[in-house]
């Protein structure tokens, strides 16, 4: 299998588990809810709108960054490269949010980590705080190791964290849900919902 097929995989893996959680958010609220194409090179994964409960009052959105682990790892790795491509793009949906909706909505940046003992949820902004960026060693790419490893800059995040959710990798994903939701990010795209 060649490193794009084994990237689409991956990609399409941990769409599949978003949509499991997506599925399980609390009801006390409203969602609408986007996952980027697995073919795609966005630097994020998923957005959530949440709304108060049966209005259209939107009360915060969150840029969701997912990692499916084979392996669960008492300290989850955040690599700080990602951490400031997910700043950028939150930047970036503000700003056009501001210009063209005239609204001002609060944007969490979330990071979710599927392992065999449950999905972790970090709400980045509340941890940020406390990270201690570091320089380690490690591979360029999870779904090609011919491409060795690299010294990179990384925080590690506690799991406790995180909220727990009992979702774990190996979990049934239904593929046709996922690729709905996939239709619909580029809709969302298209109309300039997000980008």
């Amino acid at each position: 299998m060649n490193t794009q097929t084994k990237f689409y995989e991956r990609s399409l893996l941990e769409r599949g588990y978003l949509k499991l959680i997506f599925d399980k958010l609390p009801t006390t609220y409203d969602y609408k809810t986007w996952m980027t194409p697995a073919e795609g090179f966005d630097v994020y994964d998923g957005v959530i709108f949440r709304f108060e409960k049966g209005t259209s009052t939107l009360i915060d959105r969150m840029i969701v960054e997912v990692k499916v682990r084979d392996k669960f790892y008492p300290e989850l790795i955040l690599e700080k490269i990602k951490f400031n491509d997910l700043k950028k793009v939150r930047k970036q949906m503000d700003t056009k949010t501001k210009k063209e909706c005239y609204t001002d909505v609060k944007t969490r940046l979330i990071y979710i980590n599927i392992t065999p003992e449950g999905s972790f949820f970090f709400d980045l902004d509340k941890l940020q705080k406390d990270f201690e960026w570091v320089e380690e060693m490690h591979w360029i790419s999870t779904t090609d190791k011919s491409k060795g490893k690299t010294l990179k800059s990384l925080t590690k995040i506690d799991y406790t964290k995180g909220k727990r959710y009992n979702i774990k990798t190996g979990d049934y994903i239904n593929k046709k849900a996922v690729e709905t939701m996939g239709i619909n990010h580029s809709r969302a795209k298209q109309l300039g919902i997000i980008f």
